[in-house]
């Protein structure tokens, strides 16, 4: 077999590749230390010309199987999402996609970078990949085999914590609403752990007002006991605060949160 087959064979198990990946492969397969110019003369451009390799973006390619053709194959943004920085995490939406509680179907893939990571945005097979910038990209952040490759996804109480935090990057309320009241499998000790590790006084009276709220709405939330919600309510200051600023609202006296007249919207087809 070629060289430029065997290297393909290699390159095909990874379905997303960059020019440092195609230089270590073809490194091993001459048995000798290879340099990119020469990587992309010998092996990258004619498998590109063959239609094997498409370019996402500078540096990153995708790999087609015999099967497929550049008008017609299967791109998983997943995939490709985890590819573009090594210290990242899938996110927000993207997260709740990823774990089959998405109410509704986005074409944004939102990749969690700090500053120094950042990356212009871009556009593939119709799919728009978007940085959002953290300073927090460990805590809560796992690490899960998908079709037998590492993805750095937040887990799920991260991801509750992540939307309700910043809701425009989960859709607006209606979609975070609709999305997190189906998400199964949330440890709330865990979510607790989080959000006290935050320290952030906003936030957890937004968990203890959706929590309360989820209990009596979803199955999901049914093991969400009073304990755990006076943990939250004993940390909470004095001072009122607005879950959405600048929209009419009304005083939720328990959690010193002013909701919005119009949250009944947003809750339209769960309560």
């Amino acid at each position: 077999m070629r060289k430029i087959d065997v290297l393909y064979k290699k390159l095909l198990q990874m379905r997303v590749v960059s020019i440092p990946d195609i230089v270590s492969f073809a490194t091993t397969i001459s048995g000798t230390q290879i340099s990119s110019k020469y990587t992309y003369n010998k092996y990258l451009r004619p498998l590109i010309q063959d239609g094997k390799l498409l370019r996402i973006k500078q540096g990153l390619y995708f790999v087609l199987d015999p099967l497929e053709t550049i008008d017609h194959f299967s791109m998983d943004p997943f995939l490709v999402a985890s590819n573009i920085r090594r210290q990242y995490y899938l996110g927000f939406h993207t997260a709740l996609e990823f774990y089959g509680c998405a109410h509704s179907p986005f074409n944004t893939t939102y990749i969690c970078v700090h500053k120094k990571d950042k990356f212009n945005e871009f556009t593939f097979q119709n799919r728009l990949f978007k940085p959002v910038y953290t300073t927090e990209n460990e805590l809560g952040i796992e690490k899960q085999n998908y079709i037998s490759h590492d993805v750095l996804v937040s887990s799920k109480e991260r991801t509750f914590l992540d939307c309700i935090d910043r809701v425009e990057y989960a859709g607006g309320w209606e979609e975070c609403l609709k999305s997190l009241e189906s998400m199964s499998g949330l440890d709330f000790e865990k979510l607790l752990c989080i959000v006290n590790s935050l320290d952030c006084d906003i936030l957890r009276r937004k968990v203890g007002f959706l929590l309360q709220m989820f209990h009596d709405t979803s199955l999901y939330y049914q093991s969400v006991d009073g304990t755990l919600l006076e943990l939250l309510k004993k940390r909470i200051g004095h001072a009122p605060c607005y879950l959405e600023k600048g929209q009419p609202s009304h005083l939720n006296q328990e959690w010193n949160l002013y909701i919005p007249k119009r949250f009944p919207e947003y809750l339209r087809g769960i309560v």
